[in-house]
Protein backbone atom coordinates (compact mmCIF):
# COMPACT_ATOMS: atom_id res chain seq x y z
CA UNK A 1 0.00 0.00 0.00
CA UNK A 2 1.33 3.58 -0.75
CA UNK A 3 1.22 5.87 1.42
CA UNK A 4 1.79 9.52 1.53
CA UNK A 5 4.06 10.15 4.65
CA UNK A 6 7.77 10.51 5.05
CA UNK A 7 9.08 9.42 8.72
CA UNK A 8 11.72 12.22 10.14
CA UNK A 9 14.70 9.70 8.85
CA UNK A 10 13.87 10.55 5.28
CA UNK A 11 12.96 6.86 4.42
CA UNK A 12 9.75 6.28 2.58
CA UNK A 13 7.80 3.31 3.53
CA UNK A 14 5.52 1.59 1.80
CA UNK A 15 3.28 -0.14 4.90
CA UNK A 16 1.20 2.36 6.68
CA UNK A 17 1.96 -0.44 9.70
CA UNK A 18 5.70 0.10 9.31
CA UNK A 19 5.49 3.86 8.96
CA UNK A 20 3.46 4.53 11.84
CA UNK A 21 5.32 2.10 14.50
CA UNK A 22 9.03 4.24 13.02
CA UNK A 23 7.08 7.30 14.16
CA UNK A 24 5.76 5.85 17.25
CA UNK A 25 9.21 5.14 18.21
CA UNK A 26 10.37 8.48 17.12
CA UNK A 27 7.83 9.78 19.15
CA UNK A 28 8.61 8.24 22.48
CA UNK A 29 12.29 8.93 22.23
CA UNK A 30 11.85 12.48 22.25
CA UNK A 31 9.51 12.10 25.03
CA UNK A 32 11.87 10.52 27.43
CA UNK A 33 12.83 13.42 29.11
CA UNK A 34 9.55 14.13 30.26
CA UNK A 35 8.84 14.52 33.98
CA UNK A 36 6.00 15.21 35.99
CA UNK A 37 6.65 18.57 36.78
CA UNK A 38 6.42 19.23 32.86
CA UNK A 39 3.31 17.51 32.10
CA UNK A 40 1.48 19.24 34.57
CA UNK A 41 2.97 22.87 33.62
CA UNK A 42 1.88 21.65 30.13
CA UNK A 43 -1.62 20.89 31.22
CA UNK A 44 -2.26 24.51 32.80
CA UNK A 45 -1.38 25.86 29.95
CA UNK A 46 -3.08 24.06 28.00
CA UNK A 47 -6.30 24.55 30.30
CA UNK A 48 -5.56 28.19 30.04
CA UNK A 49 -5.59 28.48 26.50
CA UNK A 50 -8.92 25.99 25.92
CA UNK A 51 -10.64 28.35 28.00
CA UNK A 52 -9.60 31.20 26.09
CA UNK A 53 -10.83 29.62 22.93
CA UNK A 54 -14.29 29.31 24.09
CA UNK A 55 -13.77 25.39 25.05
CA UNK A 56 -16.18 25.43 27.73
CA UNK A 57 -18.98 28.03 26.42
CA UNK A 58 -20.94 25.18 24.99
CA UNK A 59 -24.98 24.85 26.11
CA UNK A 60 -24.57 21.41 25.80
CA UNK A 61 -22.71 21.15 29.32
CA UNK A 62 -21.28 17.76 28.27
CA UNK A 63 -17.39 16.72 27.23
CA UNK A 64 -15.00 13.91 26.57
CA UNK A 65 -11.77 14.00 27.66
CA UNK A 66 -9.22 11.31 28.19
CA UNK A 67 -7.34 10.47 31.31
CA UNK A 68 -3.12 11.57 30.90
CA UNK A 69 -0.67 8.72 31.40
CA UNK A 70 3.14 8.57 31.27
CA UNK A 71 4.39 11.12 28.96
CA UNK A 72 1.44 12.64 27.98
CA UNK A 73 0.21 16.22 29.08
CA UNK A 74 -1.65 16.35 31.55
CA UNK A 75 -5.36 16.57 31.75
CA UNK A 76 -6.01 16.96 35.49
CA UNK A 77 -5.91 20.88 34.81
CA UNK A 78 -8.95 20.42 31.99
CA UNK A 79 -10.45 17.93 33.97
CA UNK A 80 -10.83 20.40 37.26
CA UNK A 81 -12.07 23.54 35.23
CA UNK A 82 -14.29 21.64 33.18
CA UNK A 83 -15.75 19.98 36.45
CA UNK A 84 -15.89 23.75 38.06
CA UNK A 85 -17.66 25.15 35.26
CA UNK A 86 -20.71 22.31 35.95
CA UNK A 87 -20.08 20.17 32.44
CA UNK A 88 -20.84 16.22 33.08
CA UNK A 89 -17.45 14.66 31.92
CA UNK A 90 -16.84 11.55 30.37
CA UNK A 91 -13.60 9.84 30.73
CA UNK A 92 -12.30 6.17 28.79
CA UNK A 93 -13.46 2.75 30.61
CA UNK A 94 -11.88 0.50 28.49
CA UNK A 95 -11.91 -2.46 30.60
CA UNK A 96 -9.60 -5.56 30.56
CA UNK A 97 -9.52 -6.40 26.59
CA UNK A 98 -9.90 -2.73 25.46
CA UNK A 99 -14.13 -2.34 25.03
CA UNK A 100 -15.49 0.70 24.18
CA UNK A 101 -17.29 2.58 27.05
CA UNK A 102 -17.35 5.21 29.32
CA UNK A 103 -17.67 6.55 33.00
CA UNK A 104 -18.17 9.43 34.34
CA UNK A 105 -16.23 11.39 36.43
CA UNK A 106 -17.99 13.33 39.18
CA UNK A 107 -15.03 14.85 40.61
CA UNK A 108 -11.41 14.98 40.80
CA UNK A 109 -11.54 12.60 43.85
CA UNK A 110 -12.20 10.45 41.18
CA UNK A 111 -9.07 10.46 40.40
CA UNK A 112 -7.19 8.85 43.17
CA UNK A 113 -8.82 5.66 42.83
CA UNK A 114 -8.46 5.01 39.86
CA UNK A 115 -7.54 1.39 38.51
CA UNK A 116 -5.54 -0.15 35.55
CA UNK A 117 -8.01 -3.36 34.69
CA UNK A 118 -5.79 -4.95 32.36
CA UNK A 119 -2.54 -4.17 29.91
CA UNK A 120 -3.50 -5.73 27.11
CA UNK A 121 -3.48 -4.47 23.53
CA UNK A 122 -0.46 -2.04 23.92
CA UNK A 123 2.68 -2.02 23.18
CA UNK A 124 5.01 1.02 24.75
CA UNK A 125 5.32 0.48 28.63
CA UNK A 126 5.98 4.30 30.61
CA UNK A 127 5.95 5.43 33.53
CA UNK A 128 2.69 6.39 35.15
CA UNK A 129 1.59 9.88 36.98
CA UNK A 130 -0.54 8.56 39.11
CA UNK A 131 0.14 5.81 41.63
CA UNK A 132 1.36 2.74 39.54
CA UNK A 133 5.08 1.76 38.88
CA UNK A 134 4.80 1.50 35.17
CA UNK A 135 1.60 1.24 32.94
CA UNK A 136 0.46 0.93 29.19
CA UNK A 137 -3.31 2.02 30.07
CA UNK A 138 -4.75 5.22 31.41
CA UNK A 139 -6.53 4.32 35.00
CA UNK A 140 -10.03 4.35 34.78
CA UNK A 141 -12.87 5.75 37.54
CA UNK A 142 -14.97 3.34 39.37
CA UNK A 143 -19.07 3.04 38.80
CA UNK A 144 -20.87 2.48 35.91
CA UNK A 145 -19.87 2.23 32.42
CA UNK A 146 -21.91 3.98 29.56
CA UNK A 147 -22.14 2.42 25.97
CA UNK A 148 -20.35 3.72 23.26
CA UNK A 149 -23.17 6.18 22.22
CA UNK A 150 -23.01 8.14 25.47
CA UNK A 151 -20.63 9.94 23.15
CA UNK A 152 -22.97 10.93 20.81
CA UNK A 153 -24.08 13.54 23.56
CA UNK A 154 -20.78 15.49 23.69
CA UNK A 155 -19.72 18.89 22.07
CA UNK A 156 -15.97 18.51 22.52
CA UNK A 157 -13.93 15.21 22.62
CA UNK A 158 -10.91 15.60 23.74
CA UNK A 159 -8.08 12.68 22.92
CA UNK A 160 -4.21 12.17 23.42
CA UNK A 161 -2.06 12.33 20.22
CA UNK A 162 1.62 11.29 19.21
CA UNK A 163 1.81 12.94 16.39
CA UNK A 164 -1.33 15.69 14.11
CA UNK A 165 -0.86 17.51 11.05
CA UNK A 166 -3.24 20.50 9.68
CA UNK A 167 -4.74 18.05 7.76
CA UNK A 168 -6.48 16.42 10.88
CA UNK A 169 -4.11 13.18 10.38
CA UNK A 170 -3.69 12.13 14.24
CA UNK A 171 -1.26 9.43 14.94
CA UNK A 172 -2.12 7.45 18.12
CA UNK A 173 -0.79 4.07 20.29
CA UNK A 174 -1.98 2.08 17.55
CA UNK A 175 -4.37 -0.13 19.58
CA UNK A 176 -6.92 2.07 17.57
CA UNK A 177 -9.64 2.86 20.84
CA UNK A 178 -10.16 5.96 19.99
CA UNK A 179 -10.53 5.75 16.32
CA UNK A 180 -13.41 2.91 16.68
CA UNK A 181 -14.79 5.26 19.96
CA UNK A 182 -15.33 8.63 17.95
CA UNK A 183 -17.09 6.92 14.95
CA UNK A 184 -20.05 7.30 17.99
CA UNK A 185 -19.59 11.33 17.95
CA UNK A 186 -22.30 13.47 16.80
CA UNK A 187 -21.97 15.20 14.27
CA UNK A 188 -21.75 18.90 16.13
CA UNK A 189 -18.73 17.08 17.95
CA UNK A 190 -15.18 18.87 17.94
CA UNK A 191 -12.34 15.91 17.88
CA UNK A 192 -9.77 17.83 19.60
CA UNK A 193 -6.28 16.34 19.57
CA UNK A 194 -3.34 17.19 22.42
CA UNK A 195 -0.01 17.06 22.52
CA UNK A 196 3.22 18.26 22.65
CA UNK A 197 3.91 21.21 20.50
CA UNK A 198 6.68 19.37 18.57
CA UNK A 199 4.19 16.60 17.84
CA UNK A 200 1.51 19.33 15.73
CA UNK A 201 3.78 18.77 12.08
CA UNK A 202 3.46 20.55 8.73
CA UNK A 203 4.30 17.60 7.64
CA UNK A 204 2.43 14.07 5.54
CA UNK A 205 1.53 11.09 8.14
CA UNK A 206 0.66 7.62 7.26
CA UNK A 207 -3.44 7.56 7.49
CA UNK A 208 -5.54 4.50 6.49
CA UNK A 209 -9.42 4.28 6.05
CA UNK A 210 -10.73 3.93 9.89
CA UNK A 211 -8.47 6.65 10.94
CA UNK A 212 -10.55 9.35 12.18
CA UNK A 213 -9.58 12.80 11.68
CA UNK A 214 -9.08 15.80 13.90
CA UNK A 215 -10.70 19.04 13.78
CA UNK A 216 -8.67 21.14 16.44
CA UNK A 217 -5.54 20.45 17.69
CA UNK A 218 -4.27 22.12 21.31
CA UNK A 219 -0.70 22.49 22.68
CA UNK A 220 0.72 24.35 25.28
CA UNK A 221 1.36 27.30 22.41
CA UNK A 222 -2.04 27.00 21.20
CA UNK A 223 -5.36 26.09 19.87
CA UNK A 224 -5.44 25.48 15.93
CA UNK A 225 -8.40 24.88 14.26
CA UNK A 226 -7.79 22.02 11.80
CA UNK A 227 -8.83 21.33 8.16
CA UNK A 228 -9.93 17.55 7.56
CA UNK A 229 -11.07 18.97 3.92
CA UNK A 230 -12.34 15.94 1.80
CA UNK A 231 -12.89 13.30 4.42
CA UNK A 232 -16.51 13.47 6.09
CA UNK A 233 -16.56 12.07 9.14
CA UNK A 234 -18.45 8.87 9.77
CA UNK A 235 -20.37 8.68 12.62
CA UNK A 236 -22.83 5.78 13.97
CA UNK A 237 -26.44 7.06 14.53
CA UNK A 238 -28.32 5.49 17.43
CA UNK A 239 -31.64 7.23 18.47
CA UNK A 240 -31.81 4.53 21.07
CA UNK A 241 -28.71 5.66 23.21
CA UNK A 242 -29.43 6.54 26.55
CA UNK A 243 -27.58 9.16 28.55
CA UNK A 244 -25.33 8.55 32.00
CA UNK A 245 -27.97 8.51 34.90
CA UNK A 246 -28.89 11.58 36.57
CA UNK A 247 -27.19 13.60 33.51
CA UNK A 248 -28.76 16.21 31.44
CA UNK A 249 -29.92 15.12 27.44
CA UNK A 250 -27.74 16.87 25.30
Amino acid sequence: MEINAMPHGGAQFTNVDEAKRMLRHEVFVRRRGTTLNMSMQAGEQCAQIACEAGLFQSPSRIIACYVSMGTEISTIPLLSIALGCGYTVLVPKMGPDLDLGWGVLRSLDDLLHLHVPGEIGADQMEPSLFPHAQTRRPGEPEGQTYSPEALQMCSTVIVPALLVNPTGVRLGRGAAWYDRALRFAGPQADLMAMCWPWEFVDAPLPCEEHDMRMDAVLTPRGFTRLDPAGSPRVHVDDPGCDSPAGEPDA
